[in-house]
């Protein structure tokens, strides 16, 4: 762990030198921009900085607002990265909203059936279940398995999460739920594209 902290802070210091460029020479508002500065509020997420991390993503939304790309990939999957942050902060009601933006914009670009859709859908079942919504969380989590199944990726490492997930929610679900408080957490979509235990 502490290994990977200054390895990641060696990433922050680098992707900090790259905006100081990009501010002098007036190109921070631009896709570019916009990347650089995801990728450093992604990192000051993996490394727990949780506030920074959403004033980062923050500064995001806003370029992409102003550029008119918020409705694509890069515009849910900023979204996604704000749903992850916010649950990691326990912010569950703000969590769902981040992620159904993201879905709605998966299913206006026709994303949604897609592994970067049953992703996202395998994240919003995992808050549904850390609120206590089990059959909510069951119903997402077969939707993003029958997605994997469509797009042949059920049998890689986040198919095989998704799959553990749905058996510990349908063993909670059957068994009356256990506290929701049980269920855990993974890393931002931005950085790694991962999905969360239950």
């Amino acid at each position: 762990v502490k290994k990977q902290r200054g390895e990641l802070d060696v990433a922050v210091e680098g992707y900090e030198e790259a905006k100081a460029i990009f501010e002098r020479t007036g190109t921070l508002h631009t896709a570019d921009g916009a990347r650089l500065l995801m990728n450093i509020a992604n990192a000051n997420a993996q490394r727990g900085q949780l506030e920074v991390a959403l004033e980062g993503f923050e500064s995001v939304r806003r370029i992409l607002v102003e550029t008119g790309t918020m409705e694509t990939p890069e515009g849910a999957s900023l979204l996604m990265n704000i749903a992850i942050t916010k649950r990691r902060r326990k912010d569950l009601g703000g969590a769902l909203a981040g992620y159904d933006a993201a879905k709605a914009i998966y299913e206006r670009m026709g994303m949604l059936e897609t592994p970067e859709g049953a992703r996202l859908l395998a994240n919003i079942a995992v808050a549904r279940a850390q609120c206590g919504n089990l059959s909510s969380a069951l119903d997402g989590f077969e939707e993003a398995k029958r997605i994997r199944e469509r797009t042949g990726t059920l049998d890689t490492a986040e198919g095989k999460s998704l799959l553990k997930n749905i058996a510990l929610a349908t063993k909670r679900h059957d068994s009356y739920k256990q506290p929701a408080a049980e269920v855990a957490e993974a890393g931002a979509a931005g950085a790694a594209g991962t999905t969360d235990n239950v």
